[in-house]
């Protein structure tokens, strides 16, 4: 048995958890299939809420750092706590600090560096 369908369906029933399962996907199994978990977010997006933060944290994963800067700008418009909470400590978000453009969103959001 695969352990890729697995992971699929666990994104799909408790996305809360995404992220972290896209990761895993990321790791072991093909990109196109963490592509697919954004794409299917996108399709929920259109009737509930999608936490921007935790789509920023697939694409840092991805290595797409234009997507998840994109999704963090978001994530502040929306006001969304995990910001204030989890933005300066999230291992996901580990590769982007080094980009001025995340020092930025702290700054903006008045926390220190």
């Amino acid at each position: 048995m695969s352990v890729v369908p697995g992971l699929r369906f666990a994104i799909l029933a408790f996305w809360i958890d995404a992220a972290s399962c896209c990761l895993c996907l990321c790791k072991i199994g093909p990109r196109n299939e963490a592509n697919a978990i954004i794409s299917r977010f996108r399709e929920i997006s259109k009737t509930q809420y999608v936490i921007s933060f935790f789509v920023a944290t697939i694409y840092a994963g991805l290595n797409e750092d234009e997507k998840a800067y994109a999704e963090l700008e978001t994530a502040i418009q929306e006001r969304d706590w995990r910001m204030t909470a989890l933005l300066k400590g999230e291992p996901m978000l580990d590769r982007l600090r080094r980009d001025p453009r995340f020092k930025e969103l702290l700054k903006r959001m008045n926390l220190p560096e």
